[in-house]
């Protein structure tokens, strides 16, 4: 299930390189809509909270989500069977919790630690625990490369994802942009409680964002297999054992003034349902508003 704090790896590093001591919270709503399958449709509400200086900050932020299942099920009725479509929900909790550390324990270094902890309706999932930690290099406002590394531990399974990652900026006269590369491999433990056909899994993703102003839009694309996916600090996490295979996202903010700022994203996610094999697709869209303290 994807839990949906979006903008808060952009947050974080706009506090770690430019800002002084502040604090800055947002609420995120997300719906979600899904194409084929079990699942219809989903909601999400998130509140995110950032507070630090110009070499350290913490991250917090906690998310409730709720899905809709549909499925047949026969049943016997005065001596006959019919179909009745039943309705069934996932309600889910998500925990997060981000440590940044920049230029302190070495120069011209990043260091992320984080944790994200899980409660669901899920029995393969439930009281899941994630390790997140990242190591990178920077030029300020130049370049940056690094290493992204989490452990999940479930009930029945442990999933280690590794992300080296590449970005730059690059300034015209009216633009300021940030591009991205990022490389994805997944290792899943123990399979017998899922329907994977396989341990290993590997894509790639790219992106771009600009800034003008108080005005900033991106979009990123990403391309391959994953599962149990770690992304955006930890704090999104992909649970239920379905296998995407792609997607797009596009997002877009705007800072009203030096307090307020509000923003959206879009997303379009390709997936399969492994123990059918039907593909799906997962559309959702982001509203959020947020507050500098």
């Amino acid at each position: 299930m994807k839990k949906f704090l979006l903008m808060a790896t952009a947050m974080a590093v706009l506090f770690s390189q430019k800002a002084s001591a502040k604090t800055y919270s947002a609420f995120y709503g997300t719906y979600i809509d899904y194409s084929s399958g079990n699942k219809t449709s989903g909601y999400s509400g998130t509140f995110y909270l950032n507070t630090g200086d110009l070499y350290q900050s913490t991250s917090f932020g906690i998310s409730a989500t709720r899905v809709e299942e549909k499925t047949e099920e026969t049943v016997s009725f005065q001596g006959k069977q019919r179909t009745e479509i039943v309705t069934d929900y996932i309600d889910q909790l998500d925990f997060t919790l981000l440590y940044t550390n920049t230029d302190k324990i070495l120069k011209n270094h990043i260091f992320s630690f984080g944790f994200h902890y899980i409660l669901t309706d899920d029995k393969s999932t439930n009281n899941g625990s994630i390790f997140y930690f990242d190591g990178t290099y920077f030029k300020p406002y130049n370049w940056n490369s690094g290493l992204e590394f989490a452990v999940s531990f479930y009930p029945s399974t442990k999933v280690f994802q590794f992300v080296p990652h590449l970005g730059k900026y690059f300034y015209t006269k009216n633009f300021t942009y940030y591009t991205w590369v990022k490389g994805y491999y997944i290792k899943v433990g123990d399979t017998a409680d899922f329907a994977f056909s396989k341990t290993n899994y590997f894509s790639g993703e790219f992106g771009v964002h600009f800034y003008k102003g108080n005005f900033d839009a991106g979009v990123f694309l990403w391309g391959g297999e994953q599962v149990f996916a770690v992304k955006n600090s930890g704090f999104v996490v992909y649970n239920l054992g379905d296998v995407y295979k792609g997607g797009i996202v596009f997002d877009g903010g705007y800072k009203i003034d030096k307090n307020y700022r509000v923003g959206f994203t879009a997303s379009l996610n390709r997936f399969e349902y492994p123990d059918t094999g039907e593909n799906a697709v997962q559309t959702s869209v982001t509203g959020y508003v947020g507050y500098t303290w």
